[in-house]
């Protein structure tokens, strides 16, 4: 989906599942795939006028973090697409990889940052050492870009920012907190439980900066 939102500016997949004679083709099922084709992650809609689009069936919020990613992949030779921008499994197999990867660790180091405002620097190295690696973060997160995989850091950057601001070291962001959990549901519904933990916990705390909170959500959702 960010190589089609790179090249043409859309969320449709059609260009890059077409062979040579324009007929959509079913790619080769990715390496971590559990089930061989597509048809569990992709959909098919038929527009009012009869165009046949195929879209991504998942969220698209990660894809579009993760354009400027992909981007620059591209300049260190990795890409989703091969040179007629057809589907390379291979290729997005690989860039997966390393920004995943890049995620798990960004998360890490915003554990670490969140621990270490409640605890000693030895105790927080140690346990946001042992969520990178001793829990799915390792043996799941890091090895492809899931739905999921974006809203992971930025659940870890909202918990930085409340835990100062319970702590009295920075002002309440109202903005920030919507946008942060805005876009973790952008990423994956499910996430909906921990923005409305956060929403919950200002209008506990800080009620006044509960209309900020809802004007900037209801901005991010009007938007989506």
């Amino acid at each position: 989906v960010s190589e089609q939102l790179l090249a043409h500016g859309t969320f449709a997949l059609d260009d890059g599942l077409r062979d040579g004679r324009g007929r959509t083709t079913e790619p080769e099922p990715l390496p971590y795939q559990t089930e061989p084709g597509w048809e569990r992650q992709l959909e098919v809609v038929t527009a009012p006028a009869g165009q046949r689009h195929i879209y991504l069936w998942y969220p698209q919020g990660s894809s579009l973090l993760s354009t400027p990613l992909v981007a620059l992949g591209h300049r260190l030779g990795l890409r989703a697409t091969d040179d007629q921008g057809q589907f390379d499994a291979a290729g997005e197999a690989a860039l997966q990889l390393r920004i995943a990867g890049g995620l798990v660790a960004l998360t890490a180091a915003l554990l670490f940052l969140a621990l270490a405002e409640l605890l000693p620097i030895g105790p927080s190295w140690l346990l946001a050492l042992a969520a990178g690696v001793c829990t799915p973060l390792w043996s799941t997160s890091s090895r492809a870009l899931w739905s999921c995989s974006w809203a992971l850091p930025l659940t870890a950057g909202l918990l930085v920012h409340l835990v100062r601001v319970a702590l009295g070291r920075v002002r309440l962001q109202p903005e920030w907190v919507a946008t942060l959990c805005a876009w973790m549901w952008f990423c994956r519904p499910t996430y909906a439980l921990q923005a409305a933990a956060a929403a919950v916990w200002v209008a506990w705390r800080h009620r006044a900066a509960l209309p900020r909170l809802a004007a900037t959500g209801a901005g991010w959702f009007g938007l989506f």
